[in-house]
C-alpha cells in the first residue's frame, strides 16, 4: 500500500511539475511576444512622439509670441503643415482635430487684431484682444492634454501631471 501512495505522490509531482514548467512557458512566450510588438511599433511611435513634440513646442511658441514678430507667421504655418502632414499620418485623430481647432482659435485672434483699430477705442480692442487671445489659451490647454492622453494610450504608460 505505501509502494502504490509513493507512487501516486510521484505521479502528482511529476504532473504538476509539468503544469508548472507549461504555465511558466505560456507566460515567456506572452512577455516575448509583447516585446516583439513593441518593438515592431518602436519606429512608428518614436515617429509619433516626435510629432506630438513638434506640435507642442510651436503651439507654445505661438501662445508665447507676439503677432508682431516675424516669426509669428513662420510658427503657425509649420503648424498648419505638421496638422496636415505628419500629424494626419502618425497621429491621433483627435489630436489632429485639436490642432486644428487650435489654429481657427489662432485665426479668430488674427482676425480679431485686424478688424478693431485700436486708435478707435483703446479699451475695446484691448478686450476683444484678451478674449480672442483667451480662445488661442484654452484651445492650447486642450490640445496639449489631448496630446498627453494619447502619448499615454500609444505608449500604454500614465504621465504624471505637472504640479503648478
Amino acid at each position: 500500500m505505501t509502494a502504490v501512495v509513493g507512487g501516486l505522490w510521484v505521479l502528482f509531482t511529476y504532473v504538476d511539475h509539468q503544469h508548472e514548467i507549461e504555465r511558466d512557458a505560456a507566460a515567456h512566450a506572452k512577455q516575448e511576444l509583447q516585446a516583439r510588438w513593441v518593438e515592431a511599433r518602436r519606429p512608428f511611435l518614436e515617429r509619433q512622439f516626435q510629432a506630438y513634440l513638434d506640435a507642442t513646442m510651436l503651439v507654445g511658441r505661438i501662445q508665447n509670441s507676439n503677432i508682431d514678430k516675424p516669426d509669428w507667421r513662420t510658427y503657425i504655418d509649420s503648424l498648419w503643415r505638421l496638422s496636415f502632414g505628419e500629424l494626419t499620418l502618425v497621429g491621433d485623430a483627435r489630436v489632429v482635430a485639436m490642432t486644428q481647432h487650435f489654429l481657427s482659435e489662432v485665426d479668430k485672434y488674427e482676425q480679431t487684431l485686424r478688424d478693431h483699430e485700436p486708435e478707435q477705442d483703446k479699451e475695446a480692442f484691448d478686450l476683444f484682444r484678451a478674449q480672442a487671445r483667451r480662445g488661442m489659451t484654452v484651445a492650447r490647454q486642450e490640445l496639449v492634454l489631448t496630446l498627453r492622453k494619447a502619448i499615454e494610450k500609444s505608449w500604454e504608460t500614465s504621465i504624471e501631471p505637472v504640479e503648478k
